[in-house]
């Protein structure tokens, strides 16, 4: 706590491990279904930052991040319970950047509009690829055309700070699938691209496929 009181400035990464499916290449704490547990972790979360809150001088936020899983399976609401939780604990500098992350499968414009309302005021779309066969080789559940929709929709609930995530030298993919992909994002301008080279972690699906030898990097 020492270390993080000398720090110029203070964020906060939230983690929601609900997710629609656990995809083959994730690494990250995450599970599907849970619906029961949805509101026990936001207590969790909001009681955890009251309690960290009292071991460190407080100071606001300048940037939150929610993470996963997929955040956007909780309601509105629930996030927005944590964010005052933040605020009253720590506070939110003026202009924070608030980030939500979404899997397009979730995109609904009453939810993102919610989001929006509740003070995320930046968007993270995990889009990863705009071919088909790609998503499909990453075990994604949504569909470019889905992926797209949800940017729209994303701009429509009021987001003008929006991110797109994007996973490059996926397996069996020709180069066309990146370049075709990287004409889309151009075209369709977000604010902030992320792009990541696929790899291997060790418990994964794609760990076991590749000792099975059923996919080569």
């Amino acid at each position: 706590h020492r270390d993080v009181d000398q720090m110029s400035a203070l964020g906060l990464y939230v983690h929601i491990p609900f997710c629609p499916q656990i995809c083959p290449y994730c690494a990250f704490a995450s599970l599907t279904g849970g619906e029961d547990q949805y509101e026990r972790y936001v207590e969790a979360v909001c009681t955890e930052l009251r309690v960290v809150s009292k071991t460190c001088a407080a100071r606001a936020f300048e940037t939150v991040f929610f993470g996963g899983g997929t955040p956007s399976k909780l309601e509105p609401d629930q996030l927005e319970r944590i964010l005052v939780a933040a605020a009253q604990s720590f506070g939110l500098a003026a202009g924070a950047e608030i980030t939500l992350e979404a899997n397009p499968g979730t995109a609904d414009f009453a939810k993102f509009k919610g989001f929006r309302d509740a003070g995320f005021n930046r968007l993270s779309i995990g889009v990863q690829s705009f071919a088909d066969e790609s998503l499909k080789t990453l075990g994604r559940v949504h569909s470019a055309a889905e992926a797209e929709r949800a940017y729209q929709v994303g701009r429509e609930a009021g987001f003008d700070n929006i991110n797109l995530d994007f996973i490059f030298g996926i397996p069996g993919s020709p180069w066309t699938h990146w370049l075709d992909s990287l004409e889309r994002i151009v075209a369709l301008a977000p604010e902030h691209v992320s792009t990541y080279g696929l790899t291997i972690e060790e418990g994964t699906l794609l760990a076991e496929r590749l000792r099975q030898g059923r996919w080569k990097p």
